[in-house]
């Protein structure tokens, strides 16, 4: 997904995933760290990017296994 808005601060991507961070007063900064937990549950990454051109681009990537 990419969002073409504000970027986010360099500085704070490390924190995104973090339980408990957030930026906003009324949020409770367990939306991005739920997500990487359900990532990392089926071994994949969750990966977060943000540029002055781009906006923020959040990324998932999965390992595609064949079913037997």
């Amino acid at each position: 997904m990419q969002n073409g808005g504000v970027p986010i601060a360099p500085e704070l991507l490390p924190n995104l995933t973090k339980t408990f961070f957030t930026t906003q007063p009324s949020e409770n900064g367990l939306g991005l760290a739920i997500v990487k937990k359900i990532v990392e549950a089926h071994e994949g990454i969750l990966e977060i990017e943000s540029s002055a051109t781009s906006g923020a681009i959040f990324s998932v990537f999965l390992l595609l296994t064949p079913f037997h």
